[in-house]
Order: structure tokens, then sequence, then C-alpha cells
């Protein structure tokens, strides 16, 4: 299966998103999840067992975050050999990997496993964020010029912004004045929403 590096580091991203945490259950639900997170790759869904897809799920996503670079290529090159990723040329002359363990969440492993690869290979995997924002939990590929983005969209960032000035704005507002008293009793304006 040849798919554009765009397209499976979207449906990796995707997928990596449906992950449960602290914040929010397991959002890997049903087969209509998985066709808007490989839309775009032929995989077949109907009838797919999830246990396999949520198993393949937390080895991407422990090979993703993980902070040592010698580390993540130990996880992925033991991520591939789980699976029996190896590459081969297609009819194209192309790099295609192919996994020798049969099933959806195999061929997944090998799309997955060649896009982290290309990644590793091209220095880009630091490129990989989880947004900074209180409540959202996504990653995403930062923009080649701006490794140190920290968020997902600008909605994140211009809400986190917003955020950001209200705590300060609110967090101690007598701190300017002689006492906390004085402040509570001095006269406001009325906020009309």
């Amino acid at each position: 299966m040849r798919v554009e590096l765009q397209t499976a580091m979207g449906a990796l991203l995707r997928l990596l998103d449906t992950a449960p945490n602290d914040e929010f259950p397991d959002l890997l639900t049903g087969v209509g999840q998985l066709r808007s997170i490989f839309q775009g790759i032929d995989v077949p869904l109907e009838g797919i067992d999830l246990a396999p897809i949520a198993r393949l799920r937390s080895e991407l996503l422990r090979t993703v975050v993980c902070d040592d670079a010698d580390d993540a290529r130990d996880l992925l090159n033991e991520l591939a050999m789980s699976y029996g990723v190896t590459p081969q040329l297609n009819e194209n002359s192309e790099v295609e990997f192919q996994a020798e363990v049969r099933g959806t969440a195999a061929a997944l492993a090998a799309l997955f496993v060649q896009a982290l690869m290309e990644l590793q290979t091209r220095g880009w995997t630091e490129r990989i964020h989880q947004c900074e924002a209180v409540w959202c939990w996504n990653f995403f590929l930062a923009a080649p010029k701006s490794r140190n983005q920290r968020y997902c969209s600008s909605t994140c960032a211009t809400r986190m912004r917003s955020q950001r000035r209200r705590d300060r704005e609110f967090e101690e507002p007598w701190t300017n004045s002689e006492s906390e008293e004085d402040w509570w009793a001095a006269p406001r304006p009325r906020l009309v929403p």
C-alpha cells in the first residue's frame, strides 16, 4: 500500500488523537471512527477487531512521545520487527514497506513505520508535537520553520492567549491598590456580554 507521507502522517496523528488520557476516554469506538481516521487510505475496515488497532496505537504513541532520539529509534525498530515490517521495491521502483504478519493492524503498522522512518531520516521527528492547550490533546506536525509551535491550530493558540490574559487580569487585581478590601469596595463598570 503506497500512500503519500502527508496522508500517512495525517492518519497517524488522527489515530494518536483517539488515545485515552487523564481527561478523555478512549475515542476509538468503532468502524465509523476508523473511516474518518483513515480517509484517503485504502484499508479494509468491515468486521475489523478494534483491539489490534488499539494495541498498535499504544505502541506508536510510545514511540512518538519518546524524548530520547536513540530510544525512539529503538522503539520504532522493535515495532517494525514485531509486525515483520520489511522494505521492498514495488513495480515503480519505490521503496514500500510490507508486513509479514497479516491483518489490518499489520498493514497499518507497515504504513506508519514507513512514515515515521521517513520522518526520522529527514530529521523531522522533532516536528511532531502535542497541543499545549489545556483542553486539547491533539498531535500535530509543526511547520518546518516553526519547530517551537505550541498549538495544533490558531483556534487553540487564540483561546490560550485569551485565557492567559484573563488569568493575569483576575489573578490578584488588588495588588496595585492599598488592600484587597479597598479594591472590592471600589465601583466597577458594568460588564455587558
